[in-house]
């Protein structure tokens, strides 16, 4: 992707070229292309998987800001994405500890997505001590990932064919009225590398709903805000723990996860909150 930015050094875009057909790992690399034809094959819920959108997004402002580390994302999703990818990235704010980036992605000139990307530097925060102290939550303790069997889903969400599941909490598979929380170790099955920090987003977003996830179709619950914090470091391993939570579930179907990932040398990488709300007419 070729970035260039406007006289007040704020505007980032990209080039015009003709969209190509990228894979999952590729959308996932710090060089993701900013357009491109959207395969079914990285669909989510009816379109471009979520948080895949997500780490697309924030692997751009990472380019754009190499020596900066990325804080957060947060991102509304009002419509699907479906058929032509297009990101458009602006720098509102570059300050000597924090910058910021507003993205708009498009499919066919129609707004689809808003998100928000924030990178920090750690510059002069030694002299705190312990007020930036880390204090992360604490991993659960579970065993290796070889030893959980691989779970292959149901739903229809074609870019898990891409991701190798390995449940750790099957309590919500074996206790219909307990499916508040879903724990898994996942990574890519073409993955040769641990994730980068942008492509967090997306594995934030790999699991479905805890309380969808062991139906025999699946209700599809796509995304509509999802927001990250970063703890900083990329992890160190190829395989990461996710560990999501339904915190709200309604009756009229609007509900609210909290997530939270660690690599496998127990070190917290992100945590995120998401709502979500069901396809009109898609319960199975």
């Amino acid at each position: 992707m070729v970035l260039s930015r406007s006289s007040d050094g704020k505007q980032v875009t990209t080039d015009s070229t003709e969209p190509r057909v990228p894979d999952l790992e590729t959308l996932l690399g710090l060089d993701a292309p900013s357009s491109f034809s959207i395969p079914t094959s990285v669909w989510g819920y009816g379109g471009l998987h979520g948080g895949l959108a997500m780490s697309v997004a924030a692997a751009a402002a990472q380019r754009a800001l190499p020596g900066y580390v990325l804080r957060s994302v947060t991102g509304q999703l009002y419509r699907p994405i479906r058929e032509s990818f297009a990101l458009d990235v602006r720098r509102t704010h570059a300050g000597r500890r924090v910058a910021m980036f507003e993205a708009t992605i498009t499919d066919r000139a129609r707004p689809c997505a808003t998100i928000t990307s924030i990178l920090g530097t750690s510059a002069g925060l030694a002299a705190v001590g312990d007020q930036t102290r880390n204090r992360a939550p604490i991993p659960p303790t579970v065993h290796p990932p070889f030893d959980h069997a691989e779970k292959h889903w149901t739903i229809p969400v074609a870019v898990l064919q891409d991701v190798e599941v390995r449940l750790v909490d099957t309590a919500a598979a074996d206790s219909p009225d307990d499916r508040s929380s879903l724990m898994a170790w996942v990574r890519l099955k073409a993955q040769s590398a641990p994730p980068s920090v942008a492509s967090l987003a997306f594995f934030l977003d790999v699991l479905p709903p805890s309380h969808t996830a062991f139906m025999e179709r699946g209700t599809p619950v796509p995304t509509v805000e999802f927001s990250a914090h970063f703890a900083g470091p990329a992890p160190a391993t190829e395989w990461v723990l996710v560990r999501a939570r339904s915190t709200r579930e309604v009756d009229d179907g609007w509900g609210s996860e909290t997530i939270d990932i660690w690599d496998e040398l127990g070190t917290h990488l992100a945590s995120a909150r998401q709502l979500r709300l069901p396809v009109p007419g898609a319960a199975p």
